[in-house]
């Protein structure tokens, strides 16, 4: 399963990248990206760092361990996260940053996995607000043209998150009946086998704890949404670095249409899905010249990648952690 899904990623992104480059002006985007204004790129590579302190400092209140764990450890588990992420297919930075803090911190490793569903389910939620909001707010003739496949994609993602909110829900209300349920059905025959998946079952629950404190969650809330603004800030200073006639709910549309993007199984580092889907919500938001939204794209990508990898070298460094032995517990 695990290699059908890393071939299919590497064939997708071979398939992405080559539409895309194929039909750039290579002199013109180099001539493009050359005069771009470096004070805005500047402030664009900020905000995406931003946007990693704010995703472990939300990751502090998911985890709502007593006494909390230190900000600084979370941002380094995230960003060695986001290092092998870059390196390695099929995410398997999420799996190494819940290793890396399940090991530093009196937290379970599964625990830690299960909040990063609840980081999902509140990503897609302010995602899916950001892309209401658009639509709400902006005008003109390309989004009149997208608004019914914008709005079945955001349709689409709200049942799927329903089900999964309600399933999290039913999980808390009946957990003890469940828990029955499993002993009745192995705890006889397979007592061992019962006692690991009880355990793996409360370790999971115990994951979803910011969701049943209503001040937990508020923070939750408020940090997935500073973590998203500083996104869509980014992006939009480098449309202003490019001298793009976009305003700032581009920004907004870019980035949704990137993330979700990346979701899909691809080669490490998002290579072609990213590229590929930056394009397309570029053209959406309006702009219509080609090998200037590929430069945007590539110029995006690039900086993203390399800010984040050498974070996570760095952290990779100062942990004197072993890329070798994260990539083997991942």
């Amino acid at each position: 399963m695990r290699k059908t899904a890393i071939y299919f990623g590497f064939a997708l992104s071979t398939v992405l990248l080559w539409l895309v480059v194929r039909k750039i002006d290579l002199p013109r985007m180099v001539e493009t990206v050359r005069t771009i204004k470096w004070w805005y790129f500047v402030l664009s590579l900020l905000f995406f760092l931003f946007t990693i302190y704010f995703r472990a400092l939300r990751w502090r209140y998911l985890l709502a361990t007593k006494p909390p764990i230190p900000v600084p450890a979370l941002f380094s588990a995230t960003s060695i996260g986001l290092l092998i992420n870059n390196v390695l297919p099929i995410r398997m930075g999420d799996i190494a940053r819940a290793y890396l803090i399940g090991k530093k911190a009196a937290v379970s490793g599964i625990t830690a996995f299960a909040t990063l569903a609840v980081e999902r389910i509140m990503d897609i939620l302010c995602l899916l607000s950001i892309l209401a909001f658009y639509l709400l707010f902006s005008a003109g003739g390309q989004v009149q043209v997208a608004h019914r496949q914008l709005g079945a994609l955001g349709l689409t993602f709200l049942v799927v998150l329903t089900a999964g909110i309600l399933g999290v829900y039913l999980a808390y209300v009946y957990h003890r009946p469940l828990e029955n349920l499993l002993h009745l059905a192995f705890g006889r025959r397979f007592p061992r086998l019962a006692e690991k998946m009880l355990d793996l079952f409360s370790k999971t629950l115990a994951g979803f704890t910011a969701v049943r404190d209503a001040h937990q969650l508020l923070r939750v809330i408020l940090f997935t949404f500073c973590l998203w603004l500083a996104g869509a800030t980014s992006y939009f200073y480098l449309m202003e670095a490019f001298s793009f006639p976009l305003r700032f709910t581009s920004g907004l549309l870019v980035l949704v249409f990137v993330t979700f993007g990346v979701a899909f199984p691809s080669a490490p580092g998002y290579v072609g899905t990213f590229h590929a889907f930056c394009i397309l919500g570029l053209s959406v938001a309006g702009l219509q010249n080609y090998t200037q939204a590929a430069s945007y794209a590539f110029t995006l990508h690039a900086m993203e990648w390399t800010s984040s990898t050498a974070l996570g070298t760095y952290f990779l460094w100062r942990e004197g952690l072993s890329f070798k032995a994260i990539r083997a517990h991942a």
